[in-house]
């Protein structure tokens, strides 16, 4: 094919920006009745909480006062978009005196690892290989699995011994298994295949249970466990009576309950619950709240976390009688708390940041159609950026006269398809001597031969000048090519800078920079 040059055609592993790939990132603003209940909570109780989420793109904890105030961020485990970074439960454990915080980490696939990191503020690090089970009750210690055996290991030395000789019904090697031993090491609650209680002294398993995420109150008095959503149970060891311990809870849609954890004092029942919604790890579970008397729920639940990724795994110290809250006043966790609801950054879909460079959005790139008679070339055009960057921009020159009478410069996400659900419009920068453009989208359903109509749409880009113009083109402002269907912006798998007919002209220059994705503010 002459007068071509293919431009940028190239494949790479997309880099996931923070809020990109399932990117439902932003914070969410809590009903009067939920903020009623956090104020509520002012003066009640003091301590602090820690939890798990993924809002980042990567698991990270956060933390916030025990009556939701001065939630933030408490790690920075991963970069944003590290493919390596670990994908399992980290179940953060504040410690009995509430100054750190154990929790499982370690590397994609890899073993379990043991971490810790400061309640308030400092460095998460590594202490051991081994999956975390709980503290020991003075705080000095943290015990462990490796091998499928106990063992301790003491903070002040980094001293490590066997607590006991028995096998355990798992070894632990990977994240997924939950489980917690009695500060009297006389036995624990874990699960791999099922829940299972288990006497450390007799090496035998004395109760089996359905369900999932075991764990026992701190006095080893009882055991707990998630039989299903919407149903806790709780079993008393001593008089082996089971009952339920929370059942669907009052607060729509979020009733759909995982992740329990009770606190030191049995008095508060800290669990995630979602909107129907079960995968625990893209699923929009929120922080809850619920007292207890006498093991029983006692009123109604406390919403505590408002992000629409996944929160999950909270867990509560209860700071002693007299105390003030260990963390600075601040907003709850709700959009505009930019603590733990940062603005998702642009998506960038091209820059030219120099000649060659690779797409930003981190897939494939090239010219479209290949036919005599309607072609262009894609230059590079050094030191003429948009914006008065360093790099520069394309112009495309093109002739579209012949059939299909359209011309397009394309690019692809790296991961084959990319989430915007979280953005509103595009920003691109161009000036030309021809009068408009058109952005073409599609979506996944679009052919990719282009035998239908189905899942695209375009935006034509009018009043083009000598000089750079900023355009904003609103998700809302495309036009589906089949009236009778809508864009999924969940799953954009390409976008063309188009010239075609009947909105642009049959030939002309066209110069670009920049396109770029915002999110909603």
């Amino acid at each position: 094919m002459h007068g071509w040059r293919t431009y940028l055609l190239t494949a790479l592993c997309c880099a996931l920006w923070p809020g990109s790939a399932g990117a439902k990132s932003f914070g969410t603003v809590p009903t009067d009745a939920e903020r009623a209940a956090l104020a509520q909570l002012r003066g009640r109780l003091v301590g602090q909480i820690v939890w798990e989420s993924n809002r980042t793109g990567q698991w990270e904890l956060y933390t916030m006062n025990a009556d939701g105030s001065g939630a933030r961020r408490l790690t920075s485990l991963a970069q944003p978009g590290d493919q390596g970074a670990y994908d399992s439960y980290l179940r953060p454990r504040l410690s009995p005196d509430g100054r750190a915080v154990l929790f499982a980490y370690g590397k994609l696939h890899g073993p379990c690892e043991v971490w810790l990191v400061p309640s308030q503020d400092g460095k998460a690090a590594r202490l051991t290989q081994g999956n975390p089970l709980n503290w020991t009750a003075d705080s000095k210690a943290v015990l462990f699995i490796r091998d499928s055996q106990i063992w301790r290991h003491e903070l002040a030395t980094g001293e490590e011994s066997l607590v006991h000789t028995v096998k355990l019904p798992t070894d632990g090697r990977t994240g997924s298994m939950v489980g917690a031993v009695r500060a009297d090491l006389k036995a624990g609650v874990f699960r791999a295949g099922k829940n299972e209680y288990f006497l450390l002294d007799e090496g035998k398993t004395i109760k089996t249970t359905g369900g999932c995420e075991p764990g026992l109150t701190a006095d080893g008095r009882y055991m707990y466990w998630v039989q299903g959503p919407k149903d806790f149970r709780i079993w008393d060891i001593a008089n082996d009576v089971e009952r339920q311990l929370l059942g669907q809870p009052p607060a729509e849609p979020h009733n759909y309950t995982y992740f329990p954890t009770i606190s030191a004092d049995s008095r508060w029942l800290l669990y995630g619950a979602s909107p129907g919604q079960h995968d625990h790890s893209n699923s929009d579970y929120e922080a809850f709240l619920q007292e207890l008397k006498d093991l029983q729920p006692a009123g109604a639940p406390v919403r505590l976390t408002f992000n629409s990724r996944t929160d999950r795994w909270p867990n509560l110290f209860v700071a002693p009688a007299g105390s003030s809250n260990p963390l600075p006043d601040g907003p709850y966790d709700i959009a505009g708390n930019p603590e733990t609801n940062p603005p998702i950054p642009p998506l960038v879909i091209f820059s030219f940041p120099a000649e060659g460079a690779r797409p930003d959005w981190g897939g494939a790139s090239g010219l479209w159609p290949q036919v005599e008679g309607c072609e262009g070339t894609a230059t590079f055009v050094a030191g003429d950026d948009a914006e008065g960057g360093a790099g520069g921009s394309t112009r495309i020159v093109y002739d579209i006269r012949g059939e299909p009478r359209s011309f397009s410069m394309w690019f692809t996400p790296g991961a084959g398809a990319e989430d915007l659900a979280a953005y509103d419009r595009f920003i691109i920068y161009a000036k030309g001597e021809v009068p408009s453009f058109t952005l073409v989208v599609k979506d996944g359903t679009a052919d990719p031969e282009g035998a239908s109509s189905t899942g695209i749409a375009d935006y034509v880009v009018t009043g083009l000048t000598a000089q750079w113009r900023r355009f904003e083109l609103p998700f809302t402002s495309f036009i589906p090519r089949d009236p009778a269907t809508r864009i999924d912006w969940r799953s954009i798998q390409h976008v063309g800078v188009a010239l075609m007919e009947p909105y642009d002209a049959l030939s002309g220059t066209l110069q670009v920079d920049n396109l770029r994705v915002l999110a909603a503010q």
